[in-house]
């Protein structure tokens, strides 16, 4: 369902029921595949996503429920800028 969801969609599944339940196990398997990375370290630390987490914003889980929020535009890249590179002391 999630590629036919409109751009900041949201898909949401109920009655997520029992202890070994399949769909329930998926799903904890599509929250692990979010959080794969290959970083790059340039001038920033960044990772280039794959196809599920360009478009996915999010995965909730609540009691009995999941709920998946799609991105209002793909995301391009995971980054942070390289910070403490040029430390100053304070005393000299």
């Amino acid at each position: 369902m999630f590629p036919h969801l409109q751009p900041g969609g949201i898909y949401l599944c109920e009655d997520l029921a029992g202890v070994n339940n399949p769909f329930v196990a998926y799903l904890q398997g599509f929250a692990a595949y979010l959080n794969t990375f290959n970083w790059n370290v340039a001038e920033e630390v960044s990772a280039t996503p794959t196809p599920l987490q360009a478009n996915v914003s999010c995965l909730h889980f609540y009691p009995f429920v999941a709920v998946a929020e799609k991105r209002e535009t793909p995301l391009e890249k995971f980054s942070a800028p390289r910070r403490g590179t040029q430390w100053q002391p304070f005393l000299r």
